[in-house]
């Protein structure tokens, strides 16, 4: 008998070769350094950082995370550039506060419980003695509490009348409070069906009721920044947050279009709006002005707007097109077109135009 098969693999089914970089994202390939992930095959200089990040659910390291779009950073910079690039500067708006701890003691409450289920353990108690005697929390042996996790840690015993002194070591865990450790958690949660879901937002709110209200980003993308210096006195945008029925909006970016050649901003002023991260800016040549002026005024302006696109990072060229609502001459309507066509030229290069018809703003 044949030992040969008599049909061969199906194309793509035996990959060629492997992708050179398979590696986790933000794993390293520094083996005297990095350390393993209790959750994922990844090896990390900083492992904590990255279970807080990747594998636990936002909240359960309250001070790297943004309370306001409830997501979980690992790291105070990253926080903070994300608390600068989202919400403008104000940053002790979105990080988390004294108010927040008796939710956050809620929350992980909450998990905590779902956990107890997950494991058909009848209490909280019952969870502690199962991570002390199984065999798979042995690698947390050496696991401690970070200095900032013990004031947490001892409002968390406060809040739920546990009368129990809050140590550094975790393992064996001697009180429930120990199940906080980022390692014991990430561990319970690797080893539940879905662990998944326990960590999607939907699911936090089912497992405990709190106050936290995760906000909806939206952007505005046409308002005219020049306008709203000249109408009122400018001390900076604020953040542009409120609440419509059951839902919290917050504006995410703001799209400042500057559509009249003698309010362009200058140099300086650029300076003053890339400030707010928020702002994003337009420039261009209204249909509507280009009746009354001059063709050399005209030419000027498509000259210094092809250098203010460029020196200034514009994300478009606009607001720009053909008005006919006052029902332009030919003459008129010729050196819209001129005017229009040169800056369908810029915009070329920068790919997005802000377009305006007949009374009309468009995109």
């Amino acid at each position: 008998m044949d030992d040969e098969l008599d049909y061969g693999p199906f194309d793509g089914e035996i990959p060629e070769r492997l992708e050179e970089d398979t590696r986790i994202k933000g794993s390293s390939r520094n083996l005297s350094k990095a350390r393993l992930c209790p959750v994922c095959p990844g090896r990390f200089t900083n492992v904590r950082r990255h279970v807080f990040h990747q594998h636990l659910p936002w909240y359960t390291n309250p001070l790297t995370a943004c309370w306001t779009c409830h997501k979980q950073f690992g790291q105070n910079k990253m926080l903070e550039n994300h608390c600068l690039e989202l919400h403008n500067c104000n940053i002790a708006d979105n990080i988390f506060k004294e108010e927040y701890q008796s939710v956050w003691t809620e929350l992980m409450n909450g998990l905590l419980l779902e956990l107890c289920q997950r494991y058909d353990k009848k209490t909280l108690d019952h969870l502690v003695e199962y991570v002390r005697t199984e065999a798979v929390f042995k690698q947390c042996q050496s696991a401690v509490f970070h200095w900032t996790d013990i004031p947490l840690l001892n409002f968390y015993n406060k809040k739920n009348r546990f009368d129990v002194e809050v140590i550094h070591a975790v393992f064996p865990p001697s009180a429930i409070y120990s199940l906080v450790h980022w390692k014991i958690l990430a561990l319970l949660l690797k080893g539940t069906e879905d662990a998944e879901n326990l960590i999607t937002f939907e699911k936090e709110i089912s497992l405990y009721q709190c106050s936290i209200q995760k906000a909806i980003m939206v952007t505005d993308s046409h308002f005219h920044l020049d306008k709203m210096k000249q109408q009122a006195r400018f001390s900076g945008l604020p953040i542009y947050k409120w609440k419509d029925g059951e839902s919290v909006y917050q504006i995410r970016h703001l799209v400042a279009n500057y559509a009249f050649p003698r309010r362009w901003p200058t140099i300086e002023e650029m300076g003053e709006i890339r400030r707010d991260r928020r702002i994003r800016s337009t420039a261009g040549i209204h249909p509507r002005i280009v009746k009354g002026e001059e063709m050399s005024v005209l030419n000027s302006w498509i000259t210094d707007l092809e250098m203010l696109i460029c020196v200034n990072r514009m994300i478009a060229v606009g607001e720009c097109g053909l008005d006919s609502s006052d029902k332009p001459n030919s003459k008129e309507l010729k050196k819209q077109v001129h005017v229009f066509e040169e800056q369908l030229r810029i915009a070329k290069r920068q790919h997005l135009l802000v377009l305006f018809i007949a009374g009309e703003t468009r995109r």
